[in-house]
């Protein structure tokens, strides 16, 4: 979907600004600066189109985004970025931002509350090159980096599970 960068707002056409941990679902709630205003996790959303998703968890999936059993499926093309931007948010703003608030998933696996489905989505979506641009730009407004954008596999030393890209040959091999 393509919207004119002046079609922003809440009627139907228009894009607005995505949380994509959805401000209410913080503890407390993550107002309207700080976490709420963190760029890293902050996307243009389609209107209509994020109305459907409101507060769902994302959930696993194939395919497009859309609705799946009750949760959200970000999309293939997407599931890697949201993953870095969950687990951003969580070390970032630590127990105001749980992964298991927003996502469905085990942690069991991990010493602390990050779920599996964010670990697993890491691995299966590289970093693509819009994301590093957007960490880059987002630098130079904000005055901080996404770490999980930067080496995907700074997950997998903090919370283990399927080995993600290493592009700092920090695993030696």
């Amino acid at each position: 979907r393509s919207r004119n960068i002046n079609s922003n707002g809440g009627n139907t056409g228009d894009w607005n600004r995505e949380h994509t941990y959805p401000k209410s679902l913080g503890n407390p709630n993550l107002g309207s600066t700080g976490p709420g205003a963190d760029a890293h996790h902050l996307r243009p959303s389609d209107v209509g189109y994020n109305g459907n998703r409101g507060n769902l968890k994302f959930v696993d999936g194939s395919g497009n985004s859309g609705s799946v059993s009750g949760g959200w499926f970000p999309g293939d093309e997407w599931k890697g970025d949201i993953a870095r931007m969950m687990m951003y948010m969580y070390i970032r703003y630590g127990n105001q931002c749980l992964p298991s608030v927003v996502g469905v998933g085990s942690s069991n696996s991990t010493p602390d509350a990050m779920i599996d489905l964010f670990l697993k989505w890491n691995a299966e979506d590289p970093v693509s090159d819009f994301e590093n641009q957007r960490n880059d730009y987002i630098e130079t407004v904000q005055g901080n980096r996404n770490p999980f954008i930067d080496n995907p596999y700074l997950a997998t030393l903090i919370w283990g599970g399927v080995n993600a890209e290493d592009k700092w040959n920090l695993n030696g091999s």
